[in-house]
């Protein structure tokens, strides 16, 4: 009885909880939003449309390289997607409707080189990310 009293209340609060939810588009969302959204605070879905411009930083940590004050830098959506954060782990869709996680979506490979015309002027790191078929 308890049991079956448990499992209602989980299902009834799971449904609760997802009907507050909301899609919000990220060219929509200030920094404050941004920042709760990616700490797990929201349980909104936020949509990314190809072209939105998305700041990053890439930092780097290990016993090899780390990284010292890292640049931002834009990158722009080529494909939309949905991102949804359960549990402090991203979420990945294309429809808005099955989310999963990254790696069972995106494939890709990652490369080091180098850049410059005549000298070395710094590493290149390279990000080839494709969708999974």
């Amino acid at each position: 009885m308890i049991s079956k009293f448990l499992t209602t209340a989980i299902i009834t609060l799971s449904v609760a909880s997802a009907a507050n939810a909301k899609n919000i588009r990220y060219s929509e969302m200030d920094q404050g939003e941004i920042k709760l959204f990616l700490g797990g605070h929201s349980e909104d879905v936020c949509e990314f449309s190809k072209g939105d411009i998305i700041s990053v930083k890439l930092e780097i940590n290990g016993d090899i390289v780390k990284s010292t004050n890292p640049p931002e830098t834009k990158v722009e959506v080529q494909k939309g997607f949905f991102l949804k954060m359960t549990n402090n782990v991203p979420l990945l869709s294309w429809d808005g409707v099955e989310f999963r996680p990254f790696r069972e979506l995106i494939s890709g490979e990652m490369s080091v080189g180098a850049t410059g015309d005549q000298a070395v002027d710094s590493v290149l790191i390279k990000l080839d990310a494709k969708v999974r078929n």
